[in-house]
């Protein structure tokens, strides 16, 4: 094990190094074809979480189960109203283990305030409160300002083995790109 993290954690920088890249084309892409940028952090609600008061005894896999069924909620309705999007999508977790969701996304500028609507809709429909997410208007060419504290936190030598460990142990998918077809960059 001491091997394999060795040699993961010499590869941090070309993991950071590829997944920027990735941004990049995928922010010059979508500029290039108009669309708007959205940053959007989804959480999970305080019964998931250790340290409170509400915690229902969940484990990380039962949050990300929670995640996961946002989005396929969020997919659907969006589908539903014609509204597309592109983008990657960041898990981080947190010092509990509990999964957050970070997605940097590109919208038509003319859909940028339904997704908005869209996502706060559902996180208000799945959680009672709706503190569940974050939204965020990107400014033209800052995407890896936003997501990239986040990558940043995924391959960095001192968090990288706990998170692999994390990640292996729970199951979960680190990052993930989204609408795209084969060869499309946004």
């Amino acid at each position: 094990m001491k091997d394999l993290i060795a040699r993961l954690l010499g590869r941090a920088p070309a993991r950071l190094s590829t997944l920027t890249d990735h941004l990049y084309e995928m922010e010059r892409a979508a500029l290039k074809s108009g669309k708007a940028g959205l940053f959007i952090s989804l959480t999970a609600p305080a019964r998931f979480h250790p340290e409170s008061a509400f915690y229902d005894g969940s484990t990380p896999k039962d949050a990300q189960k929670f995640l996961q069924k946002m989005w396929r909620e969020i997919a659907r309705a969006a589908s539903n109203d014609y509204l597309y999007w592109t983008g990657m999508r960041v898990v981080e977790p947190h010092r509990d283990g509990v999964p957050s969701w970070h997605y940097v996304m590109w919208v038509s500028p003319d859909r940028t305030t339904d997704a908005i609507r869209l996502f706060r809709s559902i996180c208000r429909e799945l959680t009672t409160d709706g503190r569940c997410i974050k939204v965020e208007v990107i400014r033209r060419g800052g995407v890896v300002a936003y997501v990239g504290k986040y990558l940043q936190g995924l391959v960095s030598s001192s968090e990288m083995p706990r998170v692999l460990a994390w990640s292996v142990v729970w199951r979960i998918r680190l990052v993930t790109l989204f609408g795209l077809r084969a060869g499309q960059s946004a």
